[in-house]
């Protein structure tokens, strides 16, 4: 035959805390909420890894810059130097450091 085990469950584990069923169920809720919040990451991340492999995959594709010629270099430091002389002459104009008919920019 067999033994039978008779076991007495205690009364607060028979009957629900006064806020036992509120507690578990806000801890579904954010549980859901978590969830739903990783979904959404492994989803953003996914189409943000495929937006930096097609990025990569048209740099390796696309071609070179063409390089440019000395003179082509030479004439662009030429014109940052001159941008750089005209701030400079209105910057010291401002500050009442420099008349406006001091020296003007040199010429071409």
């Amino acid at each position: 035959m067999g033994t039978l085990h008779i076991l007495e469950v205690p009364w607060n584990l028979r009957h629900p805390s006064s806020n036992e069923s509120t507690s578990i169920q806000n801890y579904f809720e954010r549980e859901e909420k978590r969830l739903e919040y990783y979904v959404d990451r492994l989803v953003f991340r996914e189409q943000e890894k495929r937006e930096i492999d097609a990025e990569e995959q048209r740099k390796k594709n696309a071609p070179p810059p063409p390089e440019e010629t000395e003179e082509q270099v030479e004439e662009k430091m030429r014109r940052e130097y001159e941008e750089y002389l005209r701030l400079e002459n209105e910057l010291l104009i401002a500050l009442g450091v420099k008349q406006e008919e001091d020296e003007p920019l040199p010429e071409k």
